[in-house]
Order: C-alpha cells, then sequence, then structure tokens
C-alpha cells in the first residue's frame, strides 16, 4: 500500500476515535446524576435485607407518608411491597404493584436484593402497552425539589428508631440505630442513648450504663425519649445526676482549676509563636529593603520586628507561667509535688516533679 494511503487511513482511524470519545461523552454529560434515596427508604431495604420483614413494612409505612420522596424513592418502595408480597406467596399481589411501577417508571428494574421479581417483571413489562415516555431532566429537578424539602437524615431516622422502640421491635431499631449518622453531638449522644435502652432491654445492666454516660459525656442536655421503658428511667437519671455531681467536682475543684489556666497558658504560648512568626517575616524584609536600598521599607521592617518579638516574648512567658501553674494545680498533692517554668526567646518549658 502506498505511504500516502497509510497515512490517510491513520488520520480516518484517528479521527473516527476521536468523534467516538466525544459522542460517548456527551452521552455521559447528558445522563442525570441520581439523587440520594431518602433515609427511611434505605432503612426499610436494610430491614428487608436482615429479614425483619415486620419493621421493614412499618418502616415502608412510615415513608411513605414522609415529605421529600422522589420518584426513585416512590418505585423502590412498591418493589419492597412487591417482593415481600412475593415472599409471602401471593404472586398476583405482587404482580398488581409491579404493574403500577412499570406504567408509571417503564424503565424502572428490582434493585438487586428483589432479583427474585426479575422474571415477573419481564412479563409484565411485555403486557403492558402505550407506556408514556419519560422526561427525565423535568424528573430530574422535580427529585432535586422534592429531596430539598426532607427533614435532617439523623432526625427521621432516629424518629424511627422510636417507632420500633415503641413496637418492641428491638433488632430492627438496632439496625435503623447503626445507620443514623452521627457528625453532630446531639445525634451521637442519642444513638448512645439508644444502644443503652436496647442493652438494658437485654438485660445487660452495665453496658446500659455504660452507653448512657457516653451520651452525657457527649451531650449534657441529653434526655430519654418518651417511649423509654420505665425500668430503664431511673437508672439513666441515677447515671445524668452522678455525671453532674462529678463533673462539678471537677471543675470547683484544684483538678479544673488547673485545667482552665493550663488551657489559657497554652493559648497565650500559642499567641507568641504567631508573634514569632511576624517577626521571622519582617526581619527578612528587613533585609530585603536593606540590600535594595530602601530606607522607609527598612525602618518599618525593623519596627515590626522588634515590636513583633518584644510581643512574642511577653506571652511567652506570660503562657509558660500559666502552664506552670495550671500543671501544679491539675497534679499537686499538697508537699508532694513541685513545678518549674522555663522561658527564653522563642522557647518555653515546664518542669513537674514529685508523687503523683
Amino acid at each position: 500500500m502506498p505511504t500516502w494511503a497509510l497515512r490517510t487511513l491513520r488520520a480516518w482511524l484517528s479521527l473516527s476515535a476521536v468523534a467516538l470519545l466525544a459522542t460517548l461523552a456527551h452521552g455521559a454529560e447528558q445522563e442525570p446524576p441520581a439523587v440520594k434515596l431518602h433515609p427511611l427508604v434505605e432503612a426499610a431495604e436494610a430491614l428487608y435485607k436482615k429479614g425483619l420483614p415486620q419493621a421493614c413494612g412499618e418502616l415502608i409505612m412510615q415513608a411513605s407518608m414522609s415529605r421529600g420522596l422522589t420518584n426513585e424513592d416512590r418505585v423502590r418502595l412498591r418493589f419492597l411491597n412487591a417482593v415481600r408480597a412475593f415472599d409471602e406467596g401471593e404472586p398476583q399481589a405482587a404482580r398488581m404493584v409491579l404493574s403500577q411501577v412499570l406504567q408509571a417508571s417503564p424503565s424502572a428494574a428490582p434493585p438487586p436484593y428483589a432479583s427474585k421479581l426479575d422474571g415477573l417483571v419481564k412479563e409484565v413489562r411485555t403486557s403492558l402497552t402505550g407506556a408514556p415516555s419519560e422526561d427525565r431532566s423535568s424528573q430530574l429537578a422535580a427529585d432535586i425539589k422534592a429531596a430539598s424539602e426532607r427533614e435532617p437524615e439523623h432526625v427521621v431516622l432516629l424518629r424511627a428508631v422510636d417507632s420500633l422502640y415503641a413496637d418492641s421491635q428491638f433488632d430492627g431499631a438496632r439496625v435503623v440505630l447503626a445507620m443514623v449518622p452521627t457528625s453532630e453531638a446531639p445525634a451521637r449522644a442519642q444513638v448512645a442513648v439508644g444502644r443503652g435502652i436496647i442493652r438494658m432491654q437485654e438485660g445487660d445492666e452495665a453496658g446500659a450504663r455504660a452507653a448512657f454516660y457516653e451520651a452525657l459525656l457527649v451531650d449534657r442536655s441529653t434526655v430519654l425519649p418518651t417511649h423509654a421503658p420505665p425500668e430503664v428511667i431511673p437508672v439513666f437519671e441515677e447515671i445524668k445526676l452522678a455525671s453532674e455531681a462529678a463533673r462539678g467536682q471537677f471543675l470547683g475543684g484544684p483538678r479544673g482549676q488547673g485545667v482552665a489556666v493550663a488551657g489559657a497558658g497554652l493559648a497565650l504560648i500559642a499567641g507568641g509563636a504567631v508573634a514569632g512568626v511576624i517577626a521571622l517575616n519582617s526581619y527578612h524584609m528587613e533585609q530585603d529593603a536593606q540590600e535594595n536600598l530602601k530606607y522607609d521599607a527598612y525602618t518599618q521592617s525593623r519596627d515590626t520586628s522588634k515590636l513583633a518579638i518584644n510581643v512574642a516574648d511577653g506571652l511567652y512567658v506570660a503562657g509558660a507561667l500559666a502552664l506552670g501553674v495550671g500543671t501544679y494545680l491539675f497534679f499537686s498533692i499538697p508537699g508532694k509535688a513541685s513545678v518549674g517554668a522555663g522561658v527564653g526567646p522563642g522557647r518555653a518549658s515546664v518542669v513537674v516533679g514529685g508523687r503523683f
């Protein structure tokens, strides 16, 4: 084959590849991003996977009445109802639910945990005619708007946990409790309270006490949910009173004062470090100005450097003294402890000795 023909073929193949990649990229851009499932829908699916049909049914009812459901949420709830009907030996009921799903969303497919419905879905899809076309862009906009109206995830899931407790669905409550996000202190505290209630129900009072103490440590304002069993209330209140008493004793004693004073000392030392950095930067600027014969800049940088050094030294001294006093207060046992502090330009040290 002539050389010019080979070159032409290579160029054509390159252009074809570029065109194909561009088409694929365009198609990928057109695919609408999925909106996260409603927390109660995810929880209901988790309960089904764990083999807890009664708790699953409870959360399906709660989810169906919740704000912020997207089209995918409704589809997944219907698939849950269909697979539960199929499991209970009612294929006709499952078929009816699947017919409703596919009429509203012709492209819907069962999630992996409901793969047993695949054959039935194929039969129902074949029997349907004239299914409406799906406008994905409009649906995505509607889903985003719906999702924006949802309550915070931890609020929704904790309410579900409460309802499962009230219905004595402790296994289901444990599953949902593990799904509660704990990025915020009140949520972490409520999750710990939930673990305590479950442990009390299981006869593990020691574990319950530890969980209640953890909850109060995270958030002192934590309270029991209204559905808490009667036997849980005195245990929780006892832990709360003991926690408040211990906290008051700590803050009112020398150790609490030591923590406060030492914290102030650390803050002063940190301020001295910042002043030291400013002094160092001003010194470098002073040297640059001197080399470039910029007298005004040199004078300003020199003055700033001197001031920053003095401020840093003062903060280091005050911080080291406060840290030493705070350390002494925290560790001291009368007549058995000693503390020393040392300071210098850009450094500070504390030495504590004795028997603790």
